[in-house]
């Protein structure tokens, strides 16, 4: 004869006929406050059948005993035992004592929920009603530890996203500390740490491509040494190639170094524009550089290497460009109001809506320029260049005779060059 069980709906769970549940809530607690005995003492006043608590120093304790009392007072009120603690100041923190108070309650529904579910079912258990009971709990149960599990791979990610970011932090300041170190090679050290920073730390790149553009703008150009030993023919050779030639000023090497990490950021950077305004550039080399949106107002590029640089939307009002070269430079939607390209070499280079108001071209090399889409070019600016027929010109400037005749001038005195260049 199967035996029945029966179950009043009035029946504290956590009473002493329920050993299980205060078991669980004593394990709770002494996993919490790690039992120690000044807890114990401290708390001694939520068993109700405790004597009050006294000043004298605590004596010995009968621990299990204590703890199974504290628990059922847990279980009966938690979250009166919560606000106690934080009366008393305990060691042991809310986010603590708010678990144990959830774990208390869990146990609470794992072991009331059938009979609030079914209790009119469950006036007398059978066997079957005794198993759907336990699978009920057994599903409960996997449901919390579900849970406990989704807790735990989120605390697990945070931390490891906490700990990353702290290992950035480390990185970005040694790295800006070697900026300011007094050898060469540290320097050096500190922008390709930066550079690496930039790539492992998305949230980071904005800020380190800040950091270089002010490095650079601090540090600026340096005269280069002589190679002519003095020398007027080398001299006079030199500007006769000046092409070729090295200019006298250039970027130390630690400021061409991180020139050159600024011309390979990433397209997704150009929502920010690199600040390089006033910043002296003199002789830079930064062909094939992605400068995009970079604003260079009165910055001082003479003689500097822009071949293939994209420089579209970029700021050049008032900047120095003179001897620059500029061949295959993309300058579309750029504003190159009131720059000099004194001598600067514009072959292929294309400026569609760029805007050339008051732009000095006196002597700049303009074959195979693209100039139909520019803004606020005038005849006036063509007639200081060297034009060709392979320049491409606004139809209204290309009309203008002065024009034509400036280009016959110039493939006239070419002509000569170009004999001399070619083998007897």
């Amino acid at each position: 004869m199967t035996p029945t069980h029966t179950r009043s709906r009035g029946a504290n769970p956590l009473s002493g006929e329920r050993p299980t549940a205060v078991a669980i809530s004593s394990l709770a607690l002494a996993l919490a406050t790690r039992m120690d005995r000044t807890f114990l003492y401290r708390h001694r006043d939520l068993n109700p059948g405790s004597a009050p608590p006294s000043t004298s120093p605590p004596g010995p304790l009968d621990p299990w005993g204590h703890l199974v009392s504290v628990s059922r007072a847990v279980a009966e009120r938690p979250c009166d035992v919560l606000f106690r603690m934080n009366a008393n100041r305990s060691r042991l923190p809310v986010a603590v004592a708010v678990v144990l108070c959830l774990l208390t309650l869990f146990v609470i529904v794992l072991w009331q929920l059938p009979w609030w579910l079914d209790a009119h079912y469950l006036t007398g258990l059978t066997s079957a009603q005794a198993t759907a009971v336990s699978g009920m709990r057994t599903a409960l149960v996997a449901l919390g530890a579900g849970l406990l599990v989704a807790a735990g791979i989120f605390y697990t990610h945070r931390t490891l996203e906490l700990t990353r970011e702290g290992h950035v932090t480390d990185r970005f300041t040694r790295a800006v500390e070697q900026l300011g170190a007094g050898v060469l090679e540290v320097r050096l050290g500190g922008i390709y740490s930066l550079e690496r920073i930039m790539h492992d730390s998305p949230k980071d790149y904005q800020t380190v491509l800040e950091v270089l553009a002010a490095f650079v703008r601090e540090r600026g150009a340096v005269r280069s040494p002589s190679r002519s030993g003095g020398d007027p023919r080398v001299a006079r050779a030199r500007r006769r190639i000046s092409f070729f030639a090295l200019p006298s000023t250039q970027p130390s090497t630690d400021v061409q170094a991180a020139l050159t990490v600024l011309g390979r950021r990433s397209a997704a950077s150009q929502r920010h524009p690199l600040d390089l305004s006033f910043a002296p550039l003199e002789g830079a080399s930064l062909n094939n550089a992605d400068l995009s949106s970079t604003v260079l107002v009165g910055a001082h590029l003479e003689k500097a290497n822009l071949f293939n640089v994209d420089l579209k939307h970029s700021l050049l009002v008032g900047a120095h460009l003179d001897g620059a070269v500029m061949a295959s430079t993309q300058l579309q939607h750029a504003v190159l109001a009131g720059a000099t390209l004194n001598g600067a070499v514009m072959a292929g280079a294309i400026l569609d809506d760029t805007e050339l108001a008051g732009a000095n071209l006196t002597k700049a090399e303009l074959s195979s320029t693209d100039f139909r889409g520019a803004k606020n070019l005038t005849a006036e600016q063509i007639l200081l260049a060297e034009p060709d027929s392979t320049t491409l010109l606004p139809a209204h400037v290309a009309a203008d005779e002065r024009v034509q005749e400036r280009i016959r001038q110039v493939e006239a005195s070419r002509r000569p060059q170009a004999a001399q260049g070619q083998p007897a």
